[in-house]
């Protein structure tokens, strides 16, 4: 059979209160990772940079495309991603790139819930999606 593990890009806001945030996104990458899905978290792969040293934050920015780019099957957005400044790159960088793109507005369960159909590979235990 082949199996491929699908590779979620997530967004979700960082500024603000980085400490909650960053919990909210580790949260979320545990779900996900729980259901099957390999999380791509921007968050955790560039926490050791430092978003106020100069030149750092355009930096994470610029590999977190590059990550996008060579990985990711979808990209996910999480939270109050609208007030993100970089999740809007994210997003941007999605389209560009021709990735599909999902809002995640809950969670039903283990199971995330989506602003829009949920994607066909998706299936929760019972057939059901």
């Amino acid at each position: 059979m082949d199996y491929t593990v699908k590779r979620i890009f997530v967004s979700h806001p960082f500024r603000g209160n980085e400490t909650e945030n960053f919990r909210e996104v580790t949260v979320i990458c545990r779900r996900l990772m729980k259901i099957g899905i390999m999380p791509i978290s921007p968050l955790h792969a560039f926490s050791f940079m430092h978003e106020h040293a100069p030149g750092e934050r355009e930096t994470a920015l610029r590999f977190g495309r590059e990550l996008m780019e060579q990985n990711a099957h979808e990209h996910w957005l999480f939270g109050a991603w609208e007030r993100s400044d970089g999740c809007g790159d994210e997003l941007r960088w999605a389209h560009e790139l021709i990735i599909p793109v999902r809002i995640v507005v809950d969670w039903d369960g283990d199971y995330p819930i989506f602003k829009g159909p949920a994607p066909e590979w998706l299936k929760k235990p019972g057939g059901l999606s």
